[in-house]
């Protein structure tokens, strides 16, 4: 997914960690891609290896699987939006161990 940082949960008492949802590079030549729908929506549960969005490139439409489980905190890009490979699309916020 990308990009990693970490924060005390003061609530909960664990580390927070906040991963990027990258706009992913499916194949040599692809530099970009249009995302066409949020199967997840902001503070919706996310398992890894589910489809948490769906993009759009010149040769297929794909659904993107999470790598990770989380929460969906923030959307950075929305649909019908064109994201260069690498973009930061959104942002899941995983529980870490204290």
């Amino acid at each position: 997914m990308g990009h990693v940082s970490g924060d005390q949960d003061q609530e909960r008492g664990c580390i927070v960690v906040a991963k990027d949802i990258l706009m992913p590079k499916l194949g040599y030549d692809m530099t970009e891609g249009k995302l066409l729908h949020w199967l997840k929506h902001e503070g919706d549960s996310v398992k890894a290896g589910e489809a948490i969005f769906e993009i759009e490139t010149d040769k297929v439409n794909l659904e993107v699987e999470a790598s990770d489980s989380g929460i969906l905190q923030h959307i950075l890009v929305h649909e019908g939006e064109v994201a260069a490979v690498g973009e930061r699309l959104g942002v899941l916020v995983v529980p870490g161990e204290q």
